[in-house]
This record gives structure tokens, C-alpha cells and sequence, in this order.
């Protein structure tokens, strides 16, 4: 039997808001003074081999993320928005790759408490499914929440919690997050989902480090090998990157390799008790395919970015 040991792996009113708009979703970004309003990306690993057996497989992933925030009131900002998810996978070598989409609607509040203090709410429902069929338990039900405590401009801390009903059972991942910029250099954490240190060579380049953790999962409503499945998807990796723009547009590359990462399918019903980030309660599941060996990651992005200063 195989466990699923993963790691999960989100003032002006605008300056506040992206703390938020970039963390949640793992936005390639380079800092905080600005606000992707889209991001379209591509990642790509190519011939995988498994660890048991013959084969290989590839990973293809496409990523299209809309962020659009509306002003209330000077303490209180509209957090709106919607991410849709492309995964194609090949889980079996000697059948067809697998591919799952999710939509997810972003709808939420930052509210504005001191000079020193505010937070963000989320409630986050998505779709995520082979699109097979239209079922109940393709639709799960995600909600977070981020609170910042600014200690001076170029540097706060932030703490929080995500929470979604996943296929594998109820998951909870406590947020423990960093931001300081001092000088050329960048440091920019929420983990366990992102650690991002940077330095900027020009005003319009830069050259980064980043890890990324990240867990989805994903309803199959195709039966495989005759027997109805999930999909638990678990991508980790740490590499190095380049961005430069282009007016408003960024451009962004990343070389990463991937560490501890799987697509790993279970039967329908087989979940566990309860999962606190690395911990997962009464987990007995029964893997049902195998794990394919980590390797080189390949990401594209293009951003349209706006920067505060100008508001």
C-alpha cells in the first residue's frame, strides 16, 4: 500500500489587496508593489519514466488567472476573480493520458483594521473534473483567510489558513508568510505554498529563486481499468527564473526540477480522516497506479501587470 505523503502543498487599498492577489494562486511575481490582473502560463515535463515497470509519462499544465479587485470603501476592498486549470497527465504507461480542468470563482473581502494590521477572507468554490460527466462530487468548497501585520513598508509578516473539501477528504494548511525588500534583493515567502527570493539586475529585469508546493485533486468520472477513481495531484519543485517587461506585459521563464511530486488515482470513497498539511489522519488508501519518477519542469508565463504607482 502507497500513503499520500504530499506537501501542500493564496496603506493604500490597492497595497493591501495584492498581498493576497499574488500568494493564493501562486502568481509568478516579482514583489509587492503591483497587482497581476492576468496571468496566463504553460509548464511542461517531458518523459518521466515510472519507478515500477515500463513507460513514461508526460505532464502538460495551462493556467489562466483573472484578478479584479473593486474599492468599497477606503478600509474595504471587493476581492473578485476566477482561475481555470488545464492537467494533462498520462497516469497508466500503456493508456491514454488523463485530462482534468478545474474552475474556480475567487470572491472575497480585505478589510483594512490600523496601520498595522488587515486581512483578506476568501471563499473559493470550484469545479474540478475530467468533464465526463456533471456530477455532485466534481464541486468542492475552498475558503482562506490571510492576516498581515506590516512592521514597516518594506517589510511585514503574515499569518492565516486555507481550507477545501479535496476528493481525498477535509484539508487544512496553516499559512505562515514573509515579505522584506532591501535594495536589489526580494525575499517573498508563504509557506508551505511558495518561497520566492529574487534580485533585480534592471529596472526591467530580474533573476529569481523559487519553490512552489501545491496539492488539487481532481474528480475522474471515466472509470479507469473498469474501477471510478480521483485524481490526487501533488506538484513541488524549486528552480531559478528570468522576468522582463514589456511595458504592462511580463514575461516570465522558470527551469524547475520537480521533488516528491505525484498523480496518483485512488478509488472513489477511499479518503482520509482529516489532513493538516504534511499530517493526514486514518489515511489507509490504496494507490492505485504508480508513481512516475521526478524530473525537469518548463514554465512560460505572460502577465499583464499594473504597477501601484501609477494609481
Amino acid at each position: 500500500m502507497i500513503q499520500d505523503s504530499s506537501i501542500l502543498t493564496s496603506p493604500s487599498l490597492l497595497k493591501v489587496f495584492l498581498i493576497v492577489s499574488g500568494l493564493f494562486w501562486g502568481m509568478p511575481s516579482f514583489g509587492q508593489p503591483y497587482i497581476d490582473l492576468l496571468r496566463i502560463e504553460y509548464s511542461g515535463s517531458l518523459g518521466n519514466d515510472f519507478k515500477s515497470g515500463s513507460g513514461t509519462s508526460d505532464v502538460h499544465e495551462w493556467v489562466a488567472d483573472v484578478t479584479a479587485p473593486v474599492g468599497l470603501s477606503p478600509e474595504n476592498t471587493l476581492l473578485t476573480g476566477f482561475l481555470y486549470e488545464h492537467v494533462q497527465v498520462s497516469l497508466y504507461a500503456d493508456q491514454p493520458p488523463v485530462r482534468v480542468s478545474t474552475f474556480n470563482l475567487k470572491l472575497g473581502l480585505n478589510h483594512i483594521y490600523s496601520d498595522t494590521w488587515s486581512a483578506s477572507y476568501l471563499l473559493l468554490p470550484k469545479y474540478a473534473s475530467d468533464l465526463k460527466q456533471y456530477r455532485s462530487e466534481d464541486f468542492q468548497i475552498g475558503a482562506a483567510a490571510l492576516l498581515k501585520y506590516t512592521k514597516r513598508k518594506n517589510f511585514h509578516f503574515k499569518f492565516g489558513a486555507f481550507f477545501n473539501t479535496d476528493r481525498f477528504g477535509h484539508f487544512i494548511t496553516p499559512l505562515l508568510g514573509l515579505y522584506y525588500q532591501r535594495e536589489k534583493w526580494e525575499a517573498n515567502l508563504l509557506i508551505p505554498r511558495i518561497v520566492d527570493i529574487n534580485y533585480r539586475v534592471t529596472p526591467l529585469f530580474r533573476l529569481g529563486l523559487r519553490c512552489n508546493g501545491s496539492i488539487r485533486s481532481f474528480q475522474l468520472n471515466e472509470h479507469l481499468n473498469g474501477i471510478p477513481q480521483y485524481l490526487s495531484a501533488a506538484g513541488n519543485d524549486i528552480g531559478v527564473y528570468m522576468g522582463w517587461s514589456l511595458g504592462r506585459i511580463y514575461f516570465v521563464g522558470t527551469l524547475s526540477r520537480s521533488v516528491g511530486r505525484h498523480y496518483r488515482s485512488y478509488a472513489q470513497g477511499d479518503q482520509i480522516d482529516l489532513g493538516i498539511s504534511l499530517l493526514k489522519l486514518g489515511d489507509d488508501r490504496r494507490q492505485l497506479n504508480y508513481d512516475f519518477k521526478d524530473g525537469l519542469v518548463f514554465k512560460i508565463a505572460i502577465l499583464y501587470r499594473l504597477e501601484l504607482e501609477e494609481q
